[in-house]
């Protein structure tokens, strides 16, 4: 079984504010979309505001794209 980097982003709300909405997303290893949507118990996460709540079921994983990476293979303008 091979093993990548999966992005899961999940939508959350501020139940106090019903207009404050956003997206957490969540990084870590799994070996398929449906795996890494089915494990967000065995990730860690840094940034998770206090009172909101996660919409799991609305949840959407792909594979984790660095944004930053040197080897995405596009030109880099320096």
């Amino acid at each position: 079984m091979i093993l990548r980097t999966y992005e899961v982003d999940v939508p959350i709300h501020d139940p106090a504010h019903p207009d404050r909405r956003g997206l957490h997303v969540f990084t870590g290893a799994a070996d398929s979309p449906a795996a890494a949507l089915g494990q967000p118990d065995t990730w860690t996460a840094r940034g998770l505001r206090p009172g909101w709540e996660l919409e799991w079921t609305a949840a959407t994983a792909g594979l984790w794209h660095n944004p930053v990476s040197w080897s995405s293979g596009g030109d880099v303008a320096l």
